[in-house]
């Protein structure tokens, strides 16, 4: 296997750079890739490289990656559940908005000394 040392501004690269040989296995990677795969170089080279940079990875900043995806996604929730809520909330409000405009107008009509029923029947229909 050729040498697993990287030149010195590919390793100081702040991109993961990771060298693959012809069986797909991995020759060498820099210290971005060390940190993004959260695998070691020792433990990296000589390993397929789907098992290196494959979804087994399970490093502390990938935990704390999935668990502010989950709160993201329960505040996502969280925040369409309050729309619905207003939505519904608004929907209810304008019908009892409106009986209560009726009722006031209709006590109005109701509270004069000579009520004109045809006006009370004007406006309860």
């Amino acid at each position: 296997m050729p040498s697993t040392e990287l030149p010195d501004f590919v390793d100081a690269a702040r991109d993961a750079i990771v060298v693959i040989d012809e069986r797909s296995r991995v020759a060498a990677m820099n210290a971005a890739a060390e940190r993004l795969f959260g695998r070691s170089r020792a433990d990296a080279v000589g390993k397929d490289v789907a098992l290196v940079i494959g979804p087994a990875r399970d490093s502390p900043s990938q935990r704390a990656a999935l668990l502010l995806k989950a709160n993201l996604s329960e505040v996502g929730r969280f925040n369409l559940l309050g729309e619905m809520a207003a939505g519904i909330a608004h929907e209810l409000n304008q019908p009892l908005s409106a009986i209560a405009s009726y009722a006031q107008a209709g006590k109005r009509i109701l509270e004069r000394e000579q009520p004109q029923m045809r006006t009370v029947i004007d406006v309860c229909s």
